[in-house]
């Protein structure tokens, strides 16, 4: 099950430093966060959950919210 914890764990396992500004509904790039963070994350989510986001879809999780409802509906 992916939630907020498991992201941030997800991105300090990648190098990702600080995570103080990261919320549900606060976007990775407001949050600052880079591609390369980004890129770490879903290589880090995808090894979690054994499923790749595909290409079209990364760009519409924008929000820890948006990826973590991702998740939920593949468990639907």
């Amino acid at each position: 099950m992916v939630n907020l914890e498991v992201i941030k764990k997800a991105l300090e396992e990648s190098g990702a430093l600080d995570l103080q500004k990261l919320a549900l509904d606060v976007t990775f790039e407001d949050a600052g966060f880079d591609s390369l963070d980004m890129f770490n994350l879903f290589v880090e989510l995808e090894q979690l959950t054994s499923h790749q986001v595909p290409d079209e879809k990364v760009d519409e999780l924008t929000t820890p919210a948006a990826l973590i409802a991702y998740f939920d509906n593949l468990n639907d």
